[in-house]
């Protein structure tokens, strides 16, 4: 009686214990899937800095954007180092910032667009300016605004492939 009591405590505790482990992980690992992939190559994300450009005469603010890779950083107002950025140069409707919302590709600086000159730029040198570029010639970028934090979601084209990815983090002023 004893050890069908002991067993029946065991097989319960056990149970208790496999089920209680089944649960969702704490951890967020939403940022180690920063990354957007171009031409069959994917690429890391692992900062992001914003840049005011301010009104553009048309109810529309030009804010520019940078999704770097970890060896690109900011250095006495400039980007530094030589890695890969993905430059996004978004018109939103208000001067506080990027709003919430589907940017599409135009070529006029309306709110809520992404405009010519947004480029991809492989082994940068962001003080020379030299290495590969990759002009973006169509697509749409979403924006997500929650507090400091943002989420940027990539369907974009060029003229050989797309460029499809996200970054999830704070955007650091220049």
């Amino acid at each position: 009686m004893y050890k069908n009591n002991f067993f029946c405590l065991f097989l319960l505790l056990t149970v208790v214990a496999v089920f209680s482990s089944c649960g969702k992980d704490d951890d967020d690992s939403s940022n180690s899937s920063n990354s957007f992939t171009h031409d069959g190559s994917s690429y890391i994300l692992s900062k992001g800095f914003i840049e005011d450009y301010g009104a553009n005469g048309n109810g529309s603010f030009d804010f520019d954007v940078f999704l770097t890779d970890n060896n690109i950083s900011l250095l006495g107002g400039s980007l530094s180092g030589v890695g890969d950025i993905l430059y996004l140069d978004l018109n939103s409707g208000s001067e506080d910032g990027l709003q919430s919302g589907i940017y599409n590709w135009s070529s006029t600086r309306d709110p809520f667009t992404i405009v010519g000159g947004s480029s991809l730029y492989t082994d940068f040198n962001a003080s020379t300016f030299e290495g590969t570029t990759v002009l973006i010639s169509g697509g749409t970028v979403e924006v997500e605004v929650n507090g400091t934090e943002f989420t940027v979601i990539t369907n974009l084209e060029t003229s050989s492939s797309t460029i499809v990815g996200t970054y999830k983090g704070s955007l650091t002023k220049l």
